[in-house]
């Protein structure tokens, strides 16, 4: 076999061979395919080359099989047959049928807000959809997760996100400061001094190497905040502040979810700390994903309702 011509052997003369072998006849091969004799002489000529073996040999009036051209017939049917199957994959998406698992990593101060939501649009959308969520924690390769397929989605505030990774925006939200009812700060506007000379608890960030959005801001303006507790759960922060002077720095969505349900209060944050934004994190691979797309689409309407119901405005 010359390897040479192998490597340039395409579909078509696949195609032309593996009609030649069932018909046995270049006149019929050219009739069945709608193409002048001529061109598929000069197919049969580079097949004979390629497999360094005539393939189909005159027999009298008519023309018949080589031995290899024989033991050709049932490998090329195969081949075209694999081909076909290869272009011709399901990547449709149906949820109403589908049996997927989704796996999604949250910030907890989003994950409490919005993922109810996205569970509930998820399994109202078919029987069998089922929901994997966990927390981003500190140690946590959610890149590589995402890489990996071990993740579909990541829920997050970055003040960038990572460049490697495909993002799209789900909200961009108020900073407030959480707070016991009868707190000092909670009297009246936070001013920036008295924000920085007050005592902050904070969940781990969600990067050892890199502070969080809150910090960063801070960093900019030239300033540093007083951290005095950091916490490994972001559920234990309303107990930490009920029993405490801490204070506590989140966007208000989660925020007010915290305080429906503990007796806190709610103060806007200096104004010199900006909004935050939320985004979406998902890998090159599965951005063309038809399972993917939805998700990502489902994920964006959650959003909404979850801060609709709340009386929030989306920037």
């Amino acid at each position: 076999m010359n390897a040479s011509y192998l490597r340039s052997l395409d579909v078509h003369h696949l195609s032309i061979l593996n009609i030649l072998l069932r018909e046995q006849s270049v006149s019929r091969t050219a009739e069945l395919l709608d193409q002048p004799q001529p061109a598929i002489s000069r197919a049969l000529r580079r097949l004979r080359e390629t497999f360094s073996d005539p393939i189909l040999v005159r027999c009298g009036t008519g023309m018949v099989l080589t031995d290899a051209g024989q033991a050709m017939r049932e490998p090329v049917r195969k081949a075209l047959a694999n081909l076909d199957s290869l272009f011709n994959i399901d990547t449709s998406f149906l949820p109403q049928v589908s049996d997927r698992q989704f796996l999604i990593a949250s910030a907890d101060c989003l994950g409490a807000v919005v993922l109810p939501f996205v569970a509930s649009r998820i399994l109202a959308a078919g029987p069998h959809l089922r929901l994997h969520a966990r927390a981003i924690g500190s140690e946590f390769d959610y890149a590589g997760a995402l890489e990996s397929g071990e993740l579909d989605l990541v829920f997050g505030c970055w003040t960038s996100p990572p460049e490697n990774l495909r993002s799209s925006t789900l909200c961009t939200v108020d900073l407030v400061c959480l707070t016991r009812q009868d707190h000092p700060i909670a009297q009246g506007p936070i001013g920036l001094e008295q924000y920085l000379h007050a005592r902050h608890v904070v969940p781990l960030a969600t990067s050892p190497s890199e502070p969080g959005p809150i910090d960063l801001q801070l960093a900019h303006l030239g300033h540093r905040r007083n951290i005095a507790v950091t916490l490994p759960e972001y559920n234990i922060v309303p107990y930490m502040l009920m029993e405490s002077d801490l204070v506590f720095t989140t966007g208000r969505p989660a925020a007010e979810r915290m305080a429906k349900h503990f007796p806190l209060t709610l103060s806007p944050a200096p104004p010199e700390l900006a909004p935050v934004r939320f985004y979406q994190l998902w890998h090159e691979r599965a951005h063309d994903a038809a399972s993917s797309r939805w998700l990502r689409a489902q994920s964006i309407e959650a959003v909404h309702t979850a801060l609709e119901r709340d009386s929030l405005a989306i920037s």
